[in-house]
Formats: C-alpha cells, sequence, structure tokens
C-alpha cells in the first residue's frame, strides 16, 4: 500500500475550512471532496465498495458523495437520499431507547432482566446494564444452528428470546465481554414491554421524529415499501458482485434493523450533541468506556489520540460506520449496499485525512498472479490459541491463477501481500533467507507454515 501525508499547505487548508468566510470554505470543500473522492475511488474502481458517504464538523457538512449503484439491474446510481440497512449501527438507537426510558424514570440500568422475562434463567443475575455492554453471558443468537432458518420468516422480539433463552450462559453476568446480538434482541423487547408500543414504533415517536429523521425506519415487515432503499449485494471473487442472500430484517429487531441515509444519520449527530432527545448525562454514559471498548451501543476507543465514539455494521448485502469524535465536532457516515467489510476503513481514513495523519491509500491489483508464485505460497498455516479462531489450519492453494483460501478470495497487493476480501484481513507472506515460505501473517497473527 502507499503511505501518503498531507503537506503543511493542505493542512492550512483545512483548518482554513472550517474558520473563513463562506465563501472561502466551498473552495476549501471542493479540494477535499477531491482528496476524499481520490482516495475512496480505489475501493469503487474493483468493485469494494458502493455507498454514501458524509463527513461533518460542527454539525455542518464538509464532504458528501456517493458511489457505485444502488440497483445494478436498472443501472439506478446511489445518490445522497439512498437509504441503506445499517445492520448493527441500529444498536446506538436501541441503547438511546433504554436510556431515554431511565431519563423519564421508566426504568434503571441496574433493574434485573427477570423483572421484565420473568421466567428467564438466571435472569436475576442479568441486569440492563450488563445487556448495554455485552457482558451478560447471554449466547449469541447469529450463531445458534437454528438461526439461519429463523433469519428467513417474520420474528418478533419474544420469538427471538426463545431462540436462545434456554441455552446456557456463555459466562457469568458481568464477568466479561462477549458481543452477543441477543443482548439488543432483549433490550428491544424492554423497550416494547415498559413503552406499551412496539420497537419501530417507539424510536419513530420518540428518537426519529423529533431529530427530524424522516427517512429512518424498522425494517420489521418484509411487506414493507422503503422508499429509495438499495438492493444490498456481496462479493463474487476478487472483483465481482452478486445479490446478497434473503434476509427478514425483523429477524434483527434490536441489533440491526433499522434503515436510514448519511443526512438522517448526520441529523442524529446534531441530536447528540445538542441534548435535544437524551441528556448531557445520558450521552456520557452511552460514551463511557465500561471495559473492552464497550460503551451502550457504540466503542469508545482512543484515535489518532483523540476520543473516538463509534458503531460499525455488516449484514447480508449492507456495511456501515458511525463515528464521532466528540470534542473535535466531527462526525463521519459510511453506509455502503456491499458485504465487502471495508467501511470502517474507510470512515477511519478519512478520519486521518481530516486530522492530517497518515493513512494508507489502498493498492488493488487485478491481475494473475505468477505461476511459480502462486506454488511458493499454497500450503497449509496453522495459528495460535490467540488467533480469532483458536489454533485454525488455513489452506491456501490456486485456483484459477488467482490465490485463494479457506476464507475466500485473496487479492494481490503485490508479491507477498494480499487482502482476503470476505474480511477485508491483511495478509503478509515471510520467506527465509533461501525463499522458501515460512509464515502467513494475518492481521498481525503469524500462521506457521506446515507443509
Amino acid at each position: 500500500m502507499t503511505q501518503v501525508t498531507w503537506s503543511n499547505s493542505i493542512r492550512c487548508l483545512l483548518i482554513s475550512l472550517f474558520t473563513t468566510v463562506t465563501g472561502f470554505a466551498v473552495a476549501q470543500d471542493a479540494r477535499l471532496k477531491t482528496i476524499i473522492d481520490d482516495y475512496v475511488n480505489a475501493y469503487v474502481r474493483t468493485a469494494n465498495f458502493s455507498g454514501s458517504i458524509l463527513v461533518a464538523k460542527n454539525g455542518q457538512m464538509v464532504y458528501e458523495n456517493s458511489f457505485g449503484l444502488a440497483d445494478a439491474d436498472f443501472q439506478i446510481p446511489n445518490q445522497s437520499s439512498t437509504c441503506y440497512h445499517i445492520a448493527s449501527v441500529s444498536k446506538n438507537f436501541t441503547a438511546a431507547g433504554i436510556l431515554l426510558l431511565e431519563q423519564r424514570g421508566k426504568l434503571k440500568l441496574t433493574d434485573a432482566l427477570s423483572k421484565y422475562v420473568p421466567d428467564y434463567p438466571r435472569g436475576s443475575e442479568i441486569t440492563i446494564h450488563h445487556l448495554l455492554t455485552h457482558t451478560s453471558g447471554i449466547t449469541n443468537v447469529n450463531d445458534l444452528a437454528e438461526y439461519n432458518e429463523a433469519s428467513k420468516v417474520h420474528q418478533t422480539p419474544e420469538s427471538l428470546i426463545l431462540l436462545f433463552k434456554n441455552k446456557p450462559l456463555e459466562f457469568e453476568p458481568g464477568s466479561r465481554f462477549q458481543y452477543s446480538n441477543s443482548n439488543y434482541n432483549v433490550l428491544a423487547f424492554i423497550i416494547e414491554s415498559v413503552s406499551k408500543l412496539s420497537y419501530g414504533e417507539f424510536l419513530r415517536k420518540e428518537i426519529f421524529a423529533p431529530s427530524g429523521m424522516t427517512h429512518t425506519v424498522h425494517h420489521g415487515d418484509a411487506h414493507m415499501v422503503v422508499p429509495n432503499l438499495a438492493v444490498g449485494y456481496q462479493g463474487d471473487g476478487n472483483f465481482g458482485i452478486e445479490k446478497s442472500d434473503y434476509l427478514d430484517w425483523s429477524s434483527k429487531t434490536g441489533n440491526g434493523s433499522l434503515v436510514t441515509t448519511t443526512n438522517d444519520l448526520l441529523l442524529w449527530d446534531r441530536a447528540l450533541t445538542s441534548n435535544t432527545i437524551l441528556s448531557k448525562a445520558s450521552v456520557d454514559k452511552m460514551y463511557t468506556n465500561y471495559g473492552s471498548n464497550s460503551g451502550y451501543g457504540c466503542y469508545v476507543r482512543e484515535h489518532f489520540g483523540r476520543k473516538r465514539v463509534y458503531m460499525n455494521g455488516r449484514s447480508p448485502g449492507f456495511t456501515s460506520y458511525f463515528g464521532r469524535y466528540p470534542s473535535e465536532g466531527v462526525c463521519i457516515i459510511v453506509l455502503a449496499n456491499n458485504y465487502i467489510p471495508v467501511a470502517s476503513t474507510i470512515g477511519m481514513d478519512i478520519a486521518a485525512i481530516m486530522f492530517n495523519e497518515k493513512y494508507e491509500k489502498p493498492v488493488l491489483l487485478d491481475q494473475p498472479v505468477n505461476a511459480g508464485l502462486l506454488k511458493r505460497l499454497s500450503g497449509r498455516y496453522k495459528f495460535g490459541p490467540d488467533f480469532y479462531r483458536p489454533n485454525y489450519e488455513m489452506n491456501v492453494k490456486e485456483s484459477d491463477h488467482r490465490l485463494t483460501s479457506d476464507w475466500g478470495e485473496m487479492i494481490p497487493q503485490g508479491d507477498y501481500k494480499y487482502i482476503i476480501r470476505t474480511y477485508w484481513s491483511s495478509v503478509v507472506f515471510e520467506a527465509d533467507n533461501e525463499g522458501n515460505i515460512k509464515k502467513m501473517i494475518i492481521d498481525g497473527f503469524p500462521g506457521i507454515r506446515m507443509d
């Protein structure tokens, strides 16, 4: 990859963007657009991104553009009015709903789950706080064999809870973090129980409408017509796309069922800043790191020495990123109708552009790999107990003059550098002094060659 830094002159231009009079600021917007467009188009040209991006400073848009097609069959382009499924970014709104009910004295974050689901096994040990922070120990519904079929038919919070309710807890409540979508299915049920409204109606009435978010809905009915909704796509080979698998989005109620636009998410950014919906105390609760970088419906981490609160999402056909730097007033929104998981990478690199930090401009080579090199790289690699899948053995082989792995196709970035497109994982092969391949390093995890 090519490493990029900004010159002092460009840095000064960005500073001017936010401090000069309106007429001059428009010229700076054009310069920012050129730089971000050039960066993003490397993903667009290789069919690894299609979607919409918006960047705001202190609530005012400083960059907006859309790329690729909302519908490839009819050649309809993405645009600012295009609606996207935002997957797990939906959790930010579920958490906000719970905090709003707490503000009104309708519940406490220390309430036990058993108060709302009396017969939930060990429900007296699990609190709303545990659910919000993924520390409940409840197994992830997405990992259950029966979820595959369940995700293709209509669900309610009650029916989703029945899928995992009687599964053993993964750990003692409050003892550690483990991401589980089930937590937010339960939170959606609690919102319905307390408010006496459906999850979607509560969010519409209490969060979306007061924020002016007229293009944001809970897609809880497969028969619902959602105007301007993009079609979802997934990767096909290294640089192709195909339509994603069918999903009934009610199966993600609470954890990933919302549809919105970049402009509506900008309105949410403004609502959070102005405390239109949530009080400052509630927003502070949402943005507290409760361990393992988990806030309420978001993650809390430092990035470039700045506090970043964000959530990313990925569900069949769509990926998303909603990142905020509260002290700097910067908000970055990336919504995609492509399952290739680059939205977060794009979002963080745009932050680098905004803050004059180093970032890597993607190099993605659409070319066959040398036959001799293919033979040298092909093999079986074993990873350690700290890998994504402990002690996993991965096979790498040649397929139609290209390199592929058990996790999918590998896009070359050079002779020894690749990207596994399925997860957008970085791969580096290491050779000894004789040129024999000894290791394959995935996202920093070394795998030792076994044959």
